[in-house]
């Protein structure tokens, strides 16, 4: 029986572009691109320049966007995707534009954060590389640079784990619109934008410098250039690997071309070419830095990723399991580098997955608020970090401040004051403190940080002394079975007095029963 096809449109609303797909797909590995439609939009330069997007590109993006209205009728599609990324995200006036989209167009924008769209890159290439060629990330140590028209993204993996993940305002439009064109012009341009970009790199190159790096992955849209100087074709997935000494090459041939000779030789359009010479110097510096002896570049494009995750958070389960696996090693590599006890970490969100598994049903509670207990269980610990006395503080504000991989900014609120509230004895408890940074508890929240309180009660000792935990509901008790074969008289009476917060938020009376494995 043949499977049931399903069609859809995904959107990009883009600094430079907006791209739409209509896409035919019964799952991850049978997707067809009926169509596409690409018009440029000069978003990210005005954007960049004078933080709003004048009425002038409101009404050619409502035109672009009507222009897609239809061709989605013709087809007969009514599902979509619409999601913008950095010039949007950047505009001061972005309410006020999406408000208007909406009206004029009934499209809807989802405005993503950037750690949202590095982890949409991620989903590309995990999807190219696993599903077609039946590989999974690389082993040895890995740094994916990605680099787009506002930002870059710099990601080291290893063994398949993330151990850093740092976002930098820095991209190709946003430093061509930093000069000026006179400057631009000058004999001393060049050296100039290196040494911006090296002041700029320097948090990075420090962070890198005592990790091995064997490849290097060049992903974004200005990757794309490459193999055509390299003269040589991306293989089916849209991957080219090279050795370290040919980018040195192509490097060295791109400084002895202007711009309409790099036009005439590539086909670059004039806007390929201007961009060229900054790419490659960002990339040779890099390179250098690492001493990357193979690069692979990835030609796939953003709205690939917004393809893959869109179906297979309908139709893969097990893709987005090795998805957010990724998310959670980088969660890991965070509390590593505060030197969180990384034993107790895991074993607390084990005890959260048991907990929430037995509740999520009868309480409302979905798919993305686990995640968000995963999260805030690997990371409560990190503001002890910087203070014993003021750690759940620390603790909120780390995860606001920090890039976690695939978090939109609400849900790091979210993420940061589960993260707090789990330390205090009642969910009514109101310190000047959670005025002050706008922490608001709701019911949701105050549900997770009630199973994390709970969760952390069993391994308060932190010695892991229980092997293996077993809940279940019965009649107005929730019943936390345990097996262990140490004494848990530190574990028992503190669950006891954490049991408090979980009854006022659960209605359900906390009991704990020993096993003895």
């Amino acid at each position: 029986m043949a499977k049931k096809k399903t069609l859809a449109a995904v959107i990009h609303l883009g600094s430079e572009k907006i791209t739409m797909q209509i896409i035919q797909y019964s799952n991850l590995s049978d997707i067809a691109v009926l169509d596409e439609s690409s018009r440029t939009v000069r978003l990210g330069e005005e954007a960049f320049q004078t933080g709003r997007i004048s009425t002038e590109t409101t009404l050619q993006i409502v035109s672009i966007l009507k222009g897609f209205r239809l061709l989605m009728k013709d087809y007969g599609v009514r599902a979509y995707v619409l999601e913008a990324t950095t010039a949007v995200r950047e505009a001061r006036n972005r309410q006020f534009f999406i408000d208007q989209i909406l009206v004029k167009t009934g499209f809807q924008i989802e405005v993503i954060s950037m750690p949202e769209e590095i982890f949409r890159k991620m989903a590309s290439l995990v999807y190219h590389l696993k599903l077609h060629e039946k590989k999974t990330l690389p082993d040895g140590g890995t740094l994916m640079v990605d680099l787009s028209s506002g930002a870059m993204g710099f990601t080291y993996f290893r063994h398949g784990e993330i151990e850093y993940q740092q976002n930098l305002h820095v991209g190709l439009v946003r430093l061509k619109e930093y000069f000026t064109r006179n400057e631009q012009a000058s004999i001393h341009f060049e050296e100039a934008l290196n040494e911006y970009m090296r002041a700029n790199l320097t948090p990075v190159v420090q962070e890198l410098g005592g990790k091995k790096v064997e490849r290097m992955i060049l992903s974004g849209a200005e990757s794309n250039y490459l193999p055509r100087v390299l003269q040589g074709a991306p293989d089916r997935n849209g991957l080219l690997e090279v050795r370290g000494e040919q980018m040195e090459g192509l490097f060295e041939r791109l400084h002895r071309l202007t711009p309409r000779q790099m036009q005439q030789l590539y086909g670059m359009t004039t806007e390929e070419a201007d961009m060229v010479l900054p790419a490659a110097n960002l990339y040779r510096q890099l390179l250098r830095t690492v001493n990357a002896p193979n690069v692979i570049i990835v030609t796939n494009r953003f709205i690939d990723g917004i393809v893959a995750l869109y179906i297979a958070r309908q139709k893969d389960a097990k893709f987005m399991g090795l998805m957010r696996d990724l998310q959670m090693s980088q969660l890991r590599g965070i509390a590593r580098r505060y030197r969180c006890d990384l034993n107790h970490a895991d074993q607390v969100s084990r005890f959260c997955d048991v907990i929430f598994e037995t509740l999520a049903a009868s309480q409302g509670l979905t798919k993305r608020d686990l995640y968000h207990l995963e999260a805030a269980a690997l990371l409560h610990g990190i503001g002890k970090f910087f203070s014993l006395r003021s750690d759940k503080i620390y603790n909120y504000e780390l995860i606001r401040a920090t890039d976690l991989l695939g978090f939109s900014d609400e849900e790091k609120k979210v993420i940061g004051a589960v993260s707090y509230i789990f330390s205090m004895e009642s969910p009514d408890e109101k310190p000047q403190e959670l005025y002050d940074r706008d922490i608001t508890v709701t019911p949701t929240i105050a549900k997770l940080a009630a199973i994390l309180r709970l969760a952390d009660a069993l391994d308060v000792s932190r010695l892991q002394k229980i092997t293996k935990c077993r809940t279940a509901v019965r009649d107005d008790e929730f019943r936390v079975q345990v097996r262990s074969r140490e004494d848990l008289s530190l574990e028992r009476w503190t669950f006891e007095k954490q049991g408090g917060f979980f009854e006022e938020v659960f209605g359900l009376r906390p009991v704990l029963e020993q096993v003895e494995a």
